[in-house]
């Protein structure tokens, strides 16, 4: 999802403001939303982080949330992953939970 250029970004910048956006996780600690910051922390030696987890989100929410916080999606592959066997009545809802 992000190139190494852009994890150094967000690397220096954890260095210089610290960690202030915890990563959003499920029950599982599947995470939702902060891939690049998780990579970049572990590539900064980081055994910890913050953590907001998430328990209360049906399957179809869980995509919805990461459709929303990668607005500009732009790699094809996580695109159809989010889409797979998702049924019409998640997509409508999903797509009324991005029209708000």
């Amino acid at each position: 999802l992000h190139s190494d250029d852009q994890i150094k970004q967000i690397a220096n910048s954890i260095k210089e403001f610290g960690f202030r956006v915890p990563l959003a996780v499920d029950e599982d600690f599947t995470i939702l939303a902060g891939h690049g910051r998780y990579k970049a922390a572990v590539s900064m030696g980081m055994v910890e982080m913050p953590v907001v987890q998430h328990k209360d989100l049906s399957p179809a929410q869980k995509k919805a949330f990461v459709i929303a916080d990668n607005k500009n999606i732009l790699n094809y592959q996580l695109f159809m992953w989010i889409f797979t066997d998702i049924t019409d009545l998640e997509y409508n809802r999903i797509i009324a939970i991005l029209s708000i």
